[in-house]
């Protein structure tokens, strides 16, 4: 092969490594953001939030899902889970929700759902070690990313909003049922009060005493005259 051969063999190699190092090479995650209004994790509903928070909690428990976090004093949110184990690896779905008032008589949920792949790996005595040593397990981390799949979402806003009416119906007969039993309650005596000032009202005594007269001293004797001699 002459060395003209030989260059042009080089450079279309080190072509070939670079095109194939740049298809392998994938765009950073942060650039998938494009933060657009809406979305598949976005979703409005017609109804108060207390109404839509409580319909999206039924529809998660009744999927398997546990309640790990849950904060109403801020605003509505909750955190759950449900674990899916199959040999030696376990998945773990995370899902985060949220409730918020809109700027009319409605509200607006956010869902996420987080999806994480644990392996257990059997242990390996080191060489030349007892088989017994080390029978500990180890567990690693395989992969974790949020679920963009649209459907899962759809799937999930979807039941919620069928789910809206028995919620509805369930937190207005509460509510009725708590006010009944707030009539029903028998009404409290009035405190007494604890002023005791006597404005306007005069005490007589109890023992009517009179003056005692003053006490008299007695007056000393006279001094007898003293006798001429």
């Amino acid at each position: 092969m002459t060395v003209r051969g030989c260059l042009k063999t080089c450079v279309l190699a080190l072509a070939l490594s670079a095109a194939l190092a740049a298809c392998s090479t994938s765009p950073p995650v942060y650039k998938e953001d494009g933060f657009v209004r809406g979305g598949a994790f976005e979703h409005h509903f017609n109804v108060p939030p207390d109404v839509t928070f409580l319909a999206m909690k039924k529809i998660v428990l009744r999927q398997g899902y546990a309640l790990e976090q849950q904060d109403c004093r801020q605003q509505q949110s909750f955190v759950a889970s449900r674990q899916r184990q199959q040999g030696n690896t376990n998945t773990v779905l995370t899902l985060s929700a949220v409730v918020m008032h809109d700027a009319g008589q409605g509200s607006n949920g956010w869902v996420n759902l987080q999806e994480s792949v644990f392996v257990t790996d059997a242990p390996k005595p080191a060489a030349g070690t007892a088989a017994s040593a080390n029978t500990h397990p180890s567990v690693r981390k395989q992969r974790g990313e949020t679920v963009v799949d649209s459907g899962y979402y759809d799937n999930l806003f979807a039941a919620v909003e069928r789910e809206l009416p028995l919620a509805q119906r369930e937190l207005e007969a509460a509510k009725a049922a708590a006010q009944a039993a707030a009539e029903a309650a028998p009404a409290l005596p009035p405190a007494a009060s604890s002023d005791t000032s006597t404005s306007g009202v005069v005490l007589e005594p109890l023992i009517q005493t009179e003056a005692l007269p003053a006490p008299t001293v007695p007056e000393p004797p006279p001094v007898p005259a003293q006798l001429a001699p």
